[in-house]
């Protein structure tokens, strides 16, 4: 998934993961996301 964020009064592109963490019950507990700039990539395109 892409998005289009703000960053230091300038924009860039984020590639960005949303998964769940499960407690030992097996109820979600909370989510955890990792974030990566692509900009670069985008530039390429």
């Amino acid at each position: 998934m892409n998005f289009l964020t703000e960053k230091d009064g300038s924009l860039y592109w984020e590639r960005m993961i949303i998964s769940p963490v499960q407690n030992l019950s097996g109820k979600i507990s909370h989510f955890v996301a990792v974030k990566k700039d692509i900009t670069e990539e985008k530039s390429n395109d």
